[in-house]
């Protein structure tokens, strides 16, 4: 499996599609496969197999629909379509030829491949809510019932791309059809719950809170968070639904910050154990998100 990023499969300065590019990412991955020094056959047979895994970070593969189409574009998605559709591409390599390491011409073929693009779609959610907030279709937001970490009881009304996103959306948006013809599904990720947020905050090495446990430690200070207070993050986190995991970092140092400032240094060589906040000062964590007044 290769992963690139369709920014780098058109140059920039002659706005030309370079499908040696990709072949060079299949062509590591298939090397790394193999795990020796690759006749042309091999290599070429395990490149024939290869799943591309193409990151759109920019959305070069679609434009506006009310939009005029940029040049970087039309050039990507023409050069994945011809692709996508099958055909042996010539690629310049390199391979073992009668016990030597040789240049060759091997022909990729790239009906056998498996073409996965994702990414970011900027604006498509906003598009595809404007569709269901008009009640076009027979749809409509409803609220529900939820339960907050400190017994509250609210109703709120909530918004999954997941649930409401229809093929014809991805076309508005302005997907080539051509393009979009080509895969057989297409999917949308699931928004991460409350649970799956309170366990990257506990347990993800790069989380906010376990880099401040790690800081606190150089101080002699083991860090701990009371179940009320990862909740109770973890709730507000799961309401800012496009950033993700991300929203946990603003929200912790809400909370850390007013901690850091009002904790005293420990005495040198010293060992304490702290809890976040303060055993039974979970209240603080609610005033901190505007839950009391």
């Amino acid at each position: 499996m290769a992963i690139v990023n369709a920014n780098l499969l058109v140059d920039p300065d002659r706005l030309e599609f370079r499908p040696d590019r990709l072949l060079a990412a299949i062509e590591q991955q298939a090397r790394a496969t193999i795990g020796h020094p690759a006749a042309a056959e091999e290599l070429q047979a395990a490149m024939d197999r290869a799943t591309i895994c193409i990151d759109e970070d920019r959305q070069p593969l679609v434009h506006r629909r009310r939009e005029r189409a940029t040049p970087s574009a039309s050039s990507s998605s023409r050069g994945l379509l011809t692709l996508m559709e099958g055909g042996a591409v010539p690629y310049r390599t390199h391979a073992v030829v009668e016990g030597r390491d040789q240049d060759r011409t091997i022909e990729v073929d790239t009906r056998g491949m498996m073409f996965i693009c994702g990414g970011a779609f900027e604006g498509l959610y906003e598009q595809v809510y404007a569709r269901v907030a008009a009640k076009k279709g027979g749809e409509k937001l409803r609220s529900m019932m939820v339960r907050m970490a400190d017994g509250t009881i609210g109703f709120e009304t909530r918004f999954s791309l997941g649930k409401f996103f229809k093929l014809d959306d991805i076309f508005e948006y302005g997907m080539v059809p051509q393009l979009m013809a080509r895969f057989d599904s297409v999917l949308v990720l699931e928004e991460l719950t409350e649970e799956h947020l309170q366990q990257i905050l506990l347990k993800s090495f790069d989380s906010p809170f376990l880099r401040s446990r790690r800081f606190f430690e150089g101080l002699g200070i083991t860090l701990e968070i009371e179940d009320l207070a990862a909740t109770l993050i973890a709730q507000q986190a799961a309401r800012h639904t496009r950033t993700g995991a991300r929203a946990l970092r603003p929200l912790f140092a809400d909370v850390i910050n007013d901690f850091e400032s009002t904790h005293g240094a420990p005495a040198p060589c010293s060992r304490w154990k702290t809890t976040l906040p303060p055993r039974g000062h979970a209240e603080a964590v609610r005033k901190a998100f505007g839950l009391v007044r």
